[in-house]
């Protein structure tokens, strides 16, 4: 769909990393990486539930997936966003999507300084159960975010329903993903604000 946008892409399984670098080996203006993000740079243990699974996480207390199939413990490698720009010379990013079971949190902190210059402007993430166990609820992704400018609201099929923090977003169905736009990116709010929907958050 965005053949000429520079796409830069994150995997921290070495398996799934295969298969990621087999499917899209033809573009160009893609570069993968087999590593993960978060606020600190180096080795990290994290839980990975096989080849092409979308429930690893570096969040070792997680175990909501481990019923259905037990993961085994491996080694993988992190850095921080904001490295990662440094030594790509990457200024600006117009999409930070991030899906990584519990950590998001700690993806965002490791772009700090570009979060503090309002150099992204679009971010979506996921939340969910598995950050009861990262100890860090939608309350906190809205305080992180909201001090650096953003606003803050759930996708929903009709678009973005930016709003204030209200306690019943706790709640891990109110996602599964939300979207925070940087306040200075006004046309970008006008497009992807969504209406408000009848007693959403409360229902």
């Amino acid at each position: 769909k965005f053949k000429s946008a520079n796409i830069h892409s994150f995997e921290l399984s070495e398996t799934t990393f295969k298969t990621l670098s087999k499917n899209l080996s033809e573009y160009e203006n893609i570069k993968l990486s087999n590593h993960g993000l978060s606020d600190e740079s180096g080795n990290i243990k994290y839980k990975d539930y096989g080849k092409n699974n979308g429930a690893n996480t570096i969040i070792v207390e997680a175990d909501f997936h481990d019923t259905k199939n037990p993961p085994k413990i491996k080694n993988g490698v992190l850095t921080t966003g904001d490295k990662y720009c440094q030594e790509h010379g990457i200024d600006e990013i117009d999409v930070l999507k991030i899906d990584v079971e519990g950590a998001e949190h700690l993806v965002l902190k490791g772009f700090a300084e570009k979060l503090s210059k309002g150099k992204i402007k679009i971010i979506q993430f996921e939340y969910g159960y598995t950050h009861a166990d990262a100890k860090f609820l939608i309350k906190d992704f809205y305080k992180l975010l909201s001090e650096y400018g953003y606003l803050v609201g759930p996708l929903k099929p009709g678009g973005v329903l930016f709003m204030d923090f209200d306690y019943s977003l706790n709640s891990f169905n109110s996602g599964p993903n939300y979207v925070a736009v940087h306040k200075d990116q006004k046309q970008i709010i006008a497009a992807v604000k969504g209406p408000k929907i009848r007693g959403f958050p409360h229902t």
